[in-house]
């Protein structure tokens, strides 16, 4: 039998430890408490295999502050803001390039805290309205609005080791969209589904306890309509296959993820529970002023395909 696809971004405790109030790490627990406003947004995860350890990753929007990356024997170190969006805004003597290749020990993380502080502070500050897609990623992230009640549990997701299952799944969704061209000239915004696996921009639990299928966009990016109704039918495909292996087991790995950030206190208020059985559910967020020409386009596409 060949590999089949997995996913599980449960960390491991003594790494959720470090997180915790007392520890050094808690600074951006705090961070993404705060500032959710600000789309800013802590996310962990586990490597696959699970030897490597595991990494955190405070978010502004869609660009990274900082990566933590954590490995079993109980060492950190530290991944800094290379987008070429920054160049020239944050301050260049606050990054020191031994964070990257240095592991520290969990008392020498204490002693580096301070001055990693002052960096990731400064990337918050100096963050393009660009990275917020035009509002959505607030909206997603946020703790104290009730009119989109979802907790984002994991961002940039994939699958590993599915090739098979994205095989699989993309056949009859490339044969539905090659049915739908006819003739081109009509449709000239229809693209084909991704020929390579790529990453689903979020994955949430709602306030039912459905579990989300989230792209992002912003309401302008009317050329995004003739693909990604198609993408987020993909990864909902790609995820029902994985799920359907053991659909108890699925609900399992998601339920911990969500606790993990319930203990945190970086989960959205009153959503505790994956609900059984398990729901998938595909979303497209956009965000923007509505335009109603883009409105108009936006919708003619998306319902074509």
């Amino acid at each position: 039998m060949g590999t089949r696809a997995t996913y599980d971004r449960r960390v491991p405790p003594l790494f959720l430890d470090a997180f915790r109030v007392g520890n050094p790490l808690h600074e951006l627990v705090t961070l993404a408490q705060e500032l959710d406003d600000k789309a800013v947004d802590l996310q962990l995860r586990a490597y696959e295999d699970k030897r490597r350890g595991a990494r955190a990753t405070l978010y502004v929007g869609t660009s990274k502050a900082v990566d933590i990356e954590y490995r079993p024997a109980g060492q950190f170190r530290f991944k800094g803001q290379r987008g070429k969006t920054f160049e020239g805004k944050l301050d260049p003597k606050l990054w020191r390039p031994e964070w990257e290749t240095t592991w520290y020990s969990n008392d020498d993380l204490c002693s580096q805290w301070a001055s990693v502080s002052k960096y990731v502070r400064d990337v918050i500050t100096n963050i393009d309205d660009r990275h917020l897609r035009e509002g959505v990623w607030q909206t997603l992230v946020s703790r104290g609005r009730d009119d989109l009640a979802v907790s984002v549990i994991d961002r940039e997701v994939m699958l590993a080791n599915a090739s098979a299952e994205f095989a699989q799944a993309r056949a009859p969704i490339q044969a539905a969209v090659d049915a739908l061209k006819g003739d081109e000239r009509s449709r000239p915004w229809l693209r084909n589904v991704n020929e390579h696996r790529a990453k689903l921009d979020a994955l949430a639990v709602d306030a039912r306890g459905r579990v989300l299928l989230i792209e992002v966009k912003r309401i302008t990016e009317t050329g995004e309509a003739g693909r990604t109704p198609a993408q987020i039918a993909l990864y909902h495909e790609l995820f029902t296959l994985w799920a359907n292996r053991n659909r108890q087991e699925a609900v399992r790995i998601l339920q911990g993820m969500l606790d993990q950030r319930n203990q945190l206190g970086i989960g959205r208020a009153g959503i505790v529970r994956v609900a059984t059985p398990l729901q998938l559910v595909p979303v497209i967020a956009f965000g923007g002023a509505t335009r109603p020409k883009s409105l108009d386009v936006v919708n003619d596409r998306g319902l074509s395909l």
